[in-house]
C-alpha cells in the first residue's frame, strides 16, 4: 500500500492497476479485442498502408511479346491515423485532505478502486463494440416500432443490450455516424430491460422526444460526445457491400473492390456449417490463410449445435495477443474447425453484432497505439492529478490513443446472417 503522501496521487492508481492489470480487464471475454498483434509504436501523424491491386504483367514464355506488354504493378495506399479515447472520475478534496493528515487511507482506496474499476470496465464495453464498427460509433438502433412520445425504446439487436448501461447519455441520429449529422439534445438512461431478442431502454426524460426533439423511430444510438469519432472497426475494413464500397482513408475502393474492402457472403440461406465452408473457401481463393472465425454468442450457440449434430466438435485454447513486452493472462477457448487451408478456431464474442459473421486471416490486422493501449494520464506529473476548476475534487484521467487497420482487407469475408 503507497504511503499517506502518495495515497492521493498518481501512483495510488498505478498502484491498483499496473499495466497488465489493465490489460487483462480489457481483454477478458473481448476476444476481437485481444487476439489482434498490437503495435505500441504508432507515432506517425498517418501510417500508410499500401495495398497492391494489380500485378505487373510483363510475363510470357516469349520474351518479346513480355516485353511488349509489360507493365508496372499498382498499389493505394490507405493513410491510419490513432483517435483518441478518454476517460476520467473526480475524487472529493475532502478525502484527500481527510487521508493526507488523518492517515486513514481506506477513504480514499476504496473509493479510488471502485470508480476506477467501474471506469475502466466502460471503456472496455466500447472499445470492445468500436472494434466491430465502422468507425461512426453507433452502439445499437431502436425498432421502427419504437414510440417517441413515451419513455421507452426497443433495440433492433439483442447484443446491442449489453453496450448500454444505466445513467449513460445518449446521443441519436438518422445515420450511423459516417454521414450525416447528430439531432440536438440528449436523453439519459434510467433503466435496461426486455428480453434477449427484444431488449429495451427506459429513460429519465418523460419521452425521447423530450430530450431529443428530433429523435426519430429506428434513429441510430451513440454515447454522448460520440459521432464519427472513434477508432474505425471490421465494418470500416471489410464494410457490406455491392461492389461500389465508395472511398476509406483516402483510397477509392471501387477500383477492386473485393481486393480493398473485402468479401461478401450472404450466408442467411446456409447452415451455420455450410457458410463457414464458403467464407473460408473465399479467403483461400484470395490468397490467404483463413484461420480465424468470429461470431456473436447467438451464432456461435448455432454453430456450436450444427457441429455437434456432426460430430465436429474439437476445442483449443488461444492466449490474447501481446502487447509490446507485455503477455496477459488472459487466454479464449475456440472450436477448431478444419477448413481449406488448415484449423479454423470459432471465437465467441459477447460484443459482436447478432447479424454478422467474419472470416478472416488474422495476421493481416494491427491494433496500433501510441505507447500503451489504455493508461493512466499521469503526464501532469506522477504526483498532480488535475484540479478540478469549478469543484473541491481532483480528476483521474485515463486515455488511449489507437488505429486499428488491415494490410490486405480482402484476407476477410463478411457474412450476413440471420439475428
Amino acid at each position: 500500500m503507497p504511503s499517506s503522501a502518495a495515497v492521493a496521487n498518481y501512483k495510488l492508481i498505478r498502484s491498483l492497476w499496473p499495466q497488465s492489470s489493465i490489460y487483462d480487464e480489457l481483454f477478458e471475454n473481448s476476444p476481437t479485442l485481444g487476439l489482434f498483434k498490437k503495435d505500441t509504436n504508432f507515432v506517425e501523424q498517418f501510417r500508410y498502408i499500401g495495398v497492391g491491386w494489380a500485378a505487373g504483367q510483363g510475363i510470357g514464355p516469349d520474351f518479346g511479346i513480355a516485353k511488349q506488354f509489360k507493365s508496372p504493378s499498382k498499389a493505394q495506399e490507405f493513410a491510419h491515423s490513432t483517435v483518441p479515447y478518454y476517460g476520467a472520475f473526480s475524487v472529493n478534496g475532502d478525502l484527500l485532505r481527510k487521508s493526507k493528515y488523518g492517515g486513514n487511507k481506506a477513504l480514499i482506496v476504496d473509493p479510488m478502486k471502485r470508480d476506477s474499476k467501474n471506469l475502466m470496465r466502460q471503456v472496455k464495453n466500447d472499445l470492445s463494440s468500436y472494434i466491430h464498427g465502422n468507425g461512426g460509433g453507433s452502439l445499437g438502433r431502436l425498432t421502427s416500432g419504437t414510440t417517441m412520445t413515451t419513455n421507452v425504446g426497443t433495440l433492433q439487436l439483442g447484443a446491442d443490450k449489453r453496450r448500454i448501461e444505466p445513467f449513460m447519455s445518449l446521443w441519436s441520429a438518422a445515420t450511423d455516424g459516417t454521414t450525416g449529422t447528430v439531432n440536438q439534445g440528449f436523453v439519459s438512461v434510467a433503466q435496461v430491460g426486455g428480453t434477449d431478442t427484444a431488449p429495451t431502454i427506459t429513460l429519465d426524460q418523460a419521452s425521447w422526444q423530450a430530450g431529443i426533439p428530433g429523435s426519430l423511430a429506428s434513429d441510430y444510438l451513440f454515447r454522448a460526445g460520440v459521432f464519427g469519432n472513434v477508432m474505425d472497426g471490421l465494418d470500416a475494413i471489410n464494410p457490406f457491400h455491392t461492389g461500389s464500397p465508395g472511398t476509406y482513408k483516402g483510397v477509392n475502393r471501387n477500383l477492386y473492390a473485393d481486393r480493398f474492402a473485402g468479401y461478401v457472403l450472404d450466408g442467411t440461406k446456409f447452415t451455420p456449417r455450410q457458410r463457414m465452408l464458403r467464407a473460408a473457401r473465399i479467403v483461400a481463393d484470395a490468397g490467404f490463410t483463413a484461420d480465424t472465425y468470429l461470431c456473436s454468442t447467438r451464432s456461435w450457440e448455432n454453430i456450436y449445435n450444427d457441429l455437434a449434430a456432426t460430430g465436429s466438435l474439437r476445442f483449443v485454447k488461444t492466449p490474447a495477443a501481446k502487447i509490446g513486452s507485455i503477455s496477459t493472462g488472459v487466454s479464449y477457448d475456440a472450436i477448431e474447425f478444419v477448413g481449406p487451408t488448415g484449423r479454423i478456431e470459432i471465437y465467441a464474442d459477447p460484443w459482436m453484432p447478432d447479424n454478422v459473421e467474419r472470416c478472416i486471416d488474422r495476421s493481416v490486422y494491427t491494433l496500433g497505439s501510441t505507447g500503451e493501449l489504455i493508461h493512466w494520464d499521469d503526464d501532469v506529473g506522477p504526483d498532480s492529478p488535475m484540479v478540478e476548476e469549478s469543484a473541491d475534487a481532483r480528476e483521474v484521467r485515463l486515455v488511449g490513443d489507437m488505429a486499428f487497420y488491415s494490410e490486405a482487407p480482402a484476407a476477410s469475408c463478411r457474412v450476413t446472417v440471420t439475428a
